[in-house]
């Protein structure tokens, strides 16, 4: 899938209380520190910045953590353990993962995109909490997703896997949609693996994560050259359409 344009970076996913309120609670867990757990706690500190310096100590978090992928899987599995509650943390967590690109934490990926989570119709809208934990299976997909840049193969098949085990219908489509954008000739395969009433998630079209959060003061981690990540708005609906309406008032 081609990347978006060079955008200006943005407000970060987590406020800086909550990096220093995820600083005490790891503390508190009193876990023997890990070198990868300092760079983690760097990078998201870093998502907070729209200069260059930013920019760079990002990536400098980024580029440590590529080097430690057994210890960045501990830590990652820890901070989660340690702040059950804060889907917000966990969705920056993964979206920092994706960005890492690296083979060796599919397995990671997979896990998170296929954990039980509450199904969503016109009858039990998603909202609060329950929409926070399918975004965080959803940016899981995402991370699936870029691993195809390395291993299209491996990728595909993992995010299959997340078709066949995740009955959510919106994190679903969102593996459908990335098996898509590899793998376009694999539409008739993957038709064959969706019930008939969720058929219509082959032609769901994809929006910027941050227009379907419930949490209005979330937004979205966007940095230069890269594509923020995605969901499908219409996973749900019977009849995918775009809007007709360009440049109403």
């Amino acid at each position: 899938m081609t990347p978006e344009g060079r955008k200006p970076r943005e407000s970060r996913a987590i406020r800086q209380k909550d990096t220093d309120s995820l600083q005490v609670r790891t503390s508190e867990a009193k876990r023997r520190p890990l070198e990868a757990e300092s760079s983690v706690l760097a990078a998201i500190e870093a998502m907070h910045f729209t200069d260059e310096r930013g920019e760079a100590a990002y990536q400098k978090a980024v580029s440590a953590l590529r080097e430690k992928p057994d210890q960045l899987r501990k830590t990652v599995t820890d901070l989660e353990l340690a702040t059950p509650n804060d889907h917000n943390l966990h969705w920056t967590l993964y979206f920092l993962l994706a960005d890492l690109e690296l083979p060796d934490l599919a397995s990671m990926f997979i896990d998170a995109a296929v954990r039980d989570l509450p199904e969503v119709n016109e009858a039990t809208p998603c909202e609060g909490v329950e929409e926070d934990r399918i975004l965080v299976a959803t940016m899981a997909v995402e991370g699936l997703e870029r691993l195809a840049k390395k291993d299209p193969d491996a990728a595909v098949a993992a995010l299959i896997e997340v078709v066949e085990r995740q009955p959510n219908v919106a994190v679903r489509a969102a593996a459908v949609q990335a098996i898509l954008s590899v793998r376009p000739d694999t539409e008739p395969d993957i038709a064959r693996l969706l019930p008939e009433d969720q058929l219509h998630v082959l032609e769901a079209r994809r929006v910027p994560v941050e227009q379907l959060s419930a949490s209005p003061e979330r937004a979205t981690p966007k940095r230069s050259g890269e594509r923020s990540p995605r969901l499908l708005s219409d996973a749900n609906a019977p009849h995918p359409k775009e809007s007709t309406n360009e440049g109403a008032e």
